[in-house]
């Protein structure tokens, strides 16, 4: 559920950027949530998961489409704000929950990014690589954290590490004794599920273009992590754009093209 509503929400972004829309986030927010109670809507996703019951689905925290200078990317219970859309960095974050069961996933869309964005994004998604494959049964939580952190210190030592890498995850979207910090000495054992995020400040000295966060929900297995969330696209031509005024008619096919991916 997570990955189907998290593509809904990119082409709808895409739709906006291509056409050059001024739409608020709090709008997109409703419109994808809605799409829950929408016959229409659900169809496509009840065709692609056959014997779903619909009541069983459900978002237990707002949508976020955030962007601009006010960017929070660690405030997971409040609406997103009223303010437009502005493509220069665009922070999503969706939580779905299916049979008391959640999983959320993070992405950040950038337009037209500055050297910085890609080098930190860069950082950012290998940092969340070696969280997937640190947390390991057997081993502390701390392990996982000080592995990444120690890997974007080693990369960029001027962007700003987070005191978590995430949390624990299943029937609360937080379960807080699995926070994923570096004095968490809990054991990780197989079946556990955690959302494991790397949100990093200090990008750029532009406030809009200043944060980056990625996220992915895993569950704990012997021979390696499963990520459930692995469907939503995540490299950095994924979820990089180029819109610059000296090529829009290419520029506008790009979009298309990932949109068709």
């Amino acid at each position: 559920m997570t990955e189907w509503t998290f593509k809904r929400i990119v082409q709808e972004i895409e739709d906006i950027i291509e056409d050059d829309k001024k739409v608020k986030h709090s709008y997109i927010q409703s419109k994808i949530e809605n799409g829950l109670d929408n016959d229409a809507v659900i169809s496509q996703f009840l065709g692609k998961n056959p014997g779903v019951q619909t009541s069983f689905l459900e978002y237990p925290l707002p949508i976020q489409i955030q962007s601009g200078n006010s960017l929070a990317v660690n405030k997971f219970e409040v609406d997103s704000s009223d303010d437009k859309l502005n493509s220069q960095a665009v922070y999503i974050n969706v939580c779905g929950k299916f049979c008391e069961m959640s999983a959320m996933a993070s992405r950040t869309l950038l337009v037209d990014p500055l050297p910085e964005q890609k080098a930190a994004y860069m950082v950012a998604n290998d940092a969340l690589g070696t969280l997937i494959s640190q947390i390991q049964i057997g081993k502390p939580i701390s392990a996982a954290y000080m592995a990444a952190k120690n890997l974007v210190m080693q990369r960029n030592a001027d962007l700003n590490v987070p005191a978590n890498f995430g949390f624990g995850i299943g029937f609360n979207y937080r379960e807080r004794q699995l926070n994923v910090t570096a004095n968490n000495e809990t054991i990780v054992e197989a079946g556990m599920t955690f959302h494991l995020r790397v949100a990093l400040s200090g990008v750029s000295k532009q406030p809009a273009r200043a944060n980056i966060a990625i996220g992915d929900t895993i569950i704990v297995q012997e021979g390696g992590n499963k990520v459930l969330t692995s469907g939503i696209q995540k490299s950095y031509a994924e979820i990089s754009y180029s819109l610059e005024e000296s090529e829009p008619n290419a520029d506008k096919e790009e979009v298309k093209d990932k949109k068709n991916n």
